[in-house]
């Protein structure tokens, strides 16, 4: 099933600690936002908010069986969300942060969203690279999930140097 695809407005922010706050305070509030990863742009959201985990289907028209990426902050935030095996807790102290996706068993008091999951018994986590560099002490994803202290569920979006907005449809 794919989840309807209402039509949002969209705005568009320089970066700057302003946008950020922007961002963290639109993702409180149940909103999708697009934000840059160290792989792709992405729409982020409350991971642990049906109807924000929702809108980020509905702007990708993305099937609901089709699990989404939930970025951490740190490990203890993933460990509060996944249980983590000996294997999984050595790649995520040699791999993290970075571009590693795990796919634990989702912790049953984790707050998560069942749509994260797609129903499944397992939810797949990221700890976000930050992005150092002059003009960007950390990424944009990690820096919102900073403001934000929630796990952000992310649907993938294009990989291009600058997202295409009329793409989404959505409030980014």
């Amino acid at each position: 099933m794919t989840i309807a695809n209402p039509v949002y407005s969209t705005k568009s922010c320089r970066y700057g600690a302003e946008a950020l706050r922007e961002a963290a305070l639109l993702i409180r509030a149940g909103e999708p936002v697009a934000v840059p990863t160290e792989t792709v742009y992405g729409l982020a959201a409350d991971a642990t908010d049906n109807h924000a985990v929702a809108a980020i289907y509905s702007a990708k028209g993305r099937p609901s069986f089709n699990p989404l990426i939930v970025h951490v902050a740190d490990r203890d935030m993933a460990r509060a969300l996944a249980q983590f095996s000996p294997v999984a807790e050595m790649l995520a102290e040699h791999f993290w942060p970075g571009p590693l996706t795990l796919v634990l068993p989702v912790k049953a008091d984790s707050g998560l969203s069942h749509l994260v999951t797609a129903g499944l018994p397992t939810v797949a986590l990221r700890l976000p690279k930050p992005q150092p560099t002059a003009r960007q002490p950390l990424s944009i994803a990690r820096r919102t999930l900073l403001l934000a202290p929630l796990p952000l569920a992310l649907r993938a979006a294009p990989a291009a140097a600058a997202p295409r907005w009329n793409e989404f449809e959505a409030p980014l």
